[in-house]
């Protein structure tokens, strides 16, 4: 089976594993503690955890995310070895979300570059399953600085340009997704009022106008159950006090 890296916590030695709507963990072996979320994995199920409800696999064989075609460092820790911090902010994310792993690294990235910041530290990657799509929205999160040391410089006079007035408190997706149900909402508090007032008048036949609202019911019902938003985003998210 192949899934996403999630995380990896070397002090239990335990890695989070996303597949097809579900969650594996696997136990970190001294040759698998550099392991990074976003890394694609090869795992296969052990056979006397099959009837468990945590399933733990064992890993095959990694395909490590290549950091280095971004140009600029990404850790998930608070520094980057051998470079000195001259600017960051941790009190406002970056986020770059997507269907996939690698299209909401990108969308972070370019976020990242347009903010002046040569390096993301403290990355981290979150997947929440959609409900009853059995698909997944990927976010990354990191906190924008410029570094300075052996191998990412400081640019002359260039310091983060990150526009406070831009931030938001939750997921473009995951507002749209809230719009949608609101909007839902709202159609039917207007259209069902005006279909079962031309039914009363009699304009509308009464088999005729039930067939309507429930359709309308039924339609609004799936649509607000099954409509999940996985676009691409980059956005400013504040930090939880």
């Amino acid at each position: 089976m192949q899934g996403i890296l999630i995380s990896a916590d070397l002090n239990s030695r335990q890695a989070v594993i996303a597949c097809d709507n579900k969650f594996y963990t696997a136990k970190l072996s001294e040759n698998e503690a550099s392991l990074k979320p976003g890394d694609q994995v090869e795992f296969s199920i052990k056979e006397e955890a099959d009837n468990a409800k945590n399933k733990m696999v064992t890993i095959d064989s990694v395909t490590p995310t290549d950091y280095a075609q971004y140009g600029i460092a990404i850790v998930s820790a608070s520094a980057v070895s051998e470079h000195a911090i001259i600017d960051s902010k941790h009190n406002i994310k970056l986020c770059g979300e997507g269907p996939d792993a690698k299209s909401a690294l990108d969308a972070l990235v370019t976020l990242a570059k347009k903010s002046n910041a040569n390096a993301l530290l403290n990355t981290e990657l979150t997947v929440k399953p959609l409900r009853f799509s059995g698909k997944h929205l990927f976010c990354y999160k990191a906190d924008a600085a410029i570094i300075e040391g052996t191998k990412y410089h400081q640019q002359p006079g260039i310091k983060l340009d990150i526009d406070e007035r831009f931030v938001r408190r939750n997921s473009p997706n995951e507002a749209m997704i809230r719009y949608i149900r609101v909007l839902l909402i709202s159609l039917l508090l207007i259209l069902l009022p005006c279909v079962l007032s031309l039914q009363q008048q009699g304009v509308i036949p009464n088999p005729i106008g039930s067939v309507i609202c429930g359709i309308l019911l039924g339609l609004s019902l799936y649509t607000g159950l099954f409509y999940n938003s996985r676009k691409v985003n980059s956005y400013l998210l504040r930090t939880k006090r």
